[in-house]
């Protein structure tokens, strides 16, 4: 029998993958009867890798363009809920009425952290190294993944130290490899120990030979992730991370998991170590480098963190919001204080600069999603029309930033602040924004 370009699977020891692609001919006698046969087959496990990643990076871009696009529509009007139910916690309510508060509240925090957890998973756009805190990557991949299992009863304690250093890395990567491990924890405890825990620690320790670390540095940041699940047989420990090798016969498992965290730890000149046991659970731990923060290129930026409190105490607060919805800044206006701040709007570059010119603003709020302007060039164009407010912008937006965007607002030296923004943020940059003393 004849066949040409079939696709087939091969499964060596019961376990590894190799897809071959057959083509064969059969050769017949005068009576029809098939006398030999030539066949041709071709190893492309190495080309159904590179299609199957490149599905699932076309996949996660289309999730990114859609994901932006509902963050922006649902993170304007977010901005408003968040923001009057903050306003009226500080009002005279009975008891019902401030619980009904709070929860919309609290609820709108949480609809706010799902759109940001969104963002920033499918966010496929060109990424920088940036000093970055593990802890909060940890606990930002567990709260995604949580969303996936909030129904199991499975537990994750968290013993993540204070003092563990900054380093640079890529953060949405970083939180891919998380989100790898813990998925692939869950899905085996959810049938082999459904009520059972993982334990996530990080850690300073020693950079010791046996790392395969390039790195001269010294320390390294740790991260231990143990859970209690079935564990894996020391027979196929070592092809873990071998692309499409899967110990689950779960259909939405194709075995690339493990394969792409292990290339984004040696991307970070990282390690990682699997141990298991059959039936006593898995640990990974995952060693990143420590390098010596003279040499880090982000050491002379300047912070971008604002830990003043208080009260606006202005005698009137000029401020400019740049913006295609007017929601964005409607509660700006209600901020308490002993004196008002008065809210211009312009909703286009051309509007923006023609209110600058002619009227005087302590303070310049500049959504950078508003079609209608160009941030880069509507801040040059300000500073050159009045010097004194290039250090009064603040920057708005649905999202993280892309390299580009920040590297010009690390240029200006403005903070950015991603919506919905809460109350307590805004009075916090305007009380350290806006010249006090110069307006009383």
């Amino acid at each position: 029998i004849s066949t040409k370009n079939k696709e087939a699977t091969l499964l060596i020891d019961g376990k590894i993958k190799k897809t071959i692609m057959m083509n064969a001919i059969a050769f017949k006698n005068n009576n029809g009867e098939v006398y030999s046969a030539l066949g041709v087959y071709s190893d492309i496990t190495e080309k159904k890798i590179l299609e199957a990643k490149l599905l699932q990076s076309e996949k996660l871009s289309s999730l990114g363009t859609m994901a932006a696009g509902i963050a922006h529509e649902l993170n304007n009007p977010l901005q408003g809920i968040a923001g009057f139910s903050e306003l009226l916690l500080n009002e005279k309510c009975n008891e019902k009425q401030m619980e009904k508060i709070k929860l919309i509240n609290e609820q709108a925090e949480r609809a706010s952290s799902i759109i940001k957890d969104l963002l920033i998973f499918s966010r496929q756009k060109a990424e920088e190294q940036k000093p970055s805190n593990i802890n909060k990557l940890i606990e930002q991949a567990v709260k995604m993944v949580s969303y996936g299992f909030k129904n199991h009863q499975i537990d994750i304690e968290l013993n993540l130290p204070s003092d563990i250093p900054i380093i640079d890395v890529y953060e949405n990567r970083i939180v891919q490899i998380f989100i790898n491990i813990l998925k692939n924890s869950y899905q085996n405890m959810i049938v082999h120990n459904p009520k059972g825990k993982i334990t996530i620690k990080t850690s300073v320790e020693n950079k010791t030979p046996f790392l395969k670390i390039k790195s001269d540095c010294k320390k390294v940041l740790k991260i231990s992730i143990e859970d209690e699940g079935s564990g894996i047989e020391r027979a196929v420990i070592n092809k873990i991370f071998d692309p499409f090798f899967s110990t689950t016969e779960s259909k939405e498992n194709i075995g690339l998991g493990l394969s792409i965290t292990y290339s984004i730890v040696k991307e970070h000149d990282g390690d990682i170590i699997i141990s298991s046991e059959k039936g006593k659970g898995t640990k990974t731990e995952i060693y990143l480098p420590i390098p010596d923060p003279k040499k880090s290129p982000f050491a002379a930026e300047k912070p971008q963190i604002y830990k003043k409190d208080g009260m606006i105490t202005t005698t009137a607060g000029m401020v400019l919001i740049i913006s295609d919805d007017r929601n964005v800044g409607k509660n700006f206006s209600e901020l308490k204080g002993r004196h008002p701040i008065n809210i211009t709007f312009a909703e286009n570059e051309e509007d923006a600069i023609k209110k600058i010119t002619n009227e005087y603003f302590h303070l310049i709020i500049c959504d950078i999603d508003t079609k209608a302007i160009n941030p880069g060039n509507l801040y040059k164009r300000t500073i050159k029309i009045k010097k004194n407010l290039s250090d009064k912008f603040i920057f708005t937006g649905d999202g993280e930033l892309n390299p580009n965007a920040r590297r010009f607002i690390n240029l200006t030296g403005c903070p950015y602040l991603q919506k919905p923004l809460s109350q307590k943020t805004v009075r916090n940059v305007f009380h350290k924004l806006i010249d006090i003393e110069s307006l009383q």
